[in-house]
């Protein structure tokens, strides 16, 4: 499923959510709890605007989700 939904994304939509996955890590380990969230929540919005757009399903905008936040990606 998240690779599926990984090829439907572009160059610019993936720099933007590898941008924000880094900046998450970096605040996580940092224990910026604000930045953290704040980021979340922008990772989260994209996601979903594009299922709004019907450019991903909801299943993988919250694939995506959960893949972009997670620490061990192995890109």
């Amino acid at each position: 499923m998240t690779r599926e939904a990984l090829k439907k994304l572009n160059e610019k939509q993936m720099n933007y959510c590898k941008t924000l996955s880094a900046l998450i890590d970096r605040a996580k380990i940092k224990g910026l709890k604000e930045e953290n969230e704040r980021n979340r929540g922008k990772l989260r919005g994209f996601l979903e605007c594009m299922e709004q757009m019907e450019l991903l399903s909801g299943y993988e905008a919250k694939a995506l989700y959960l893949w972009f936040i997670s620490g061990n990606r192995g890109e």
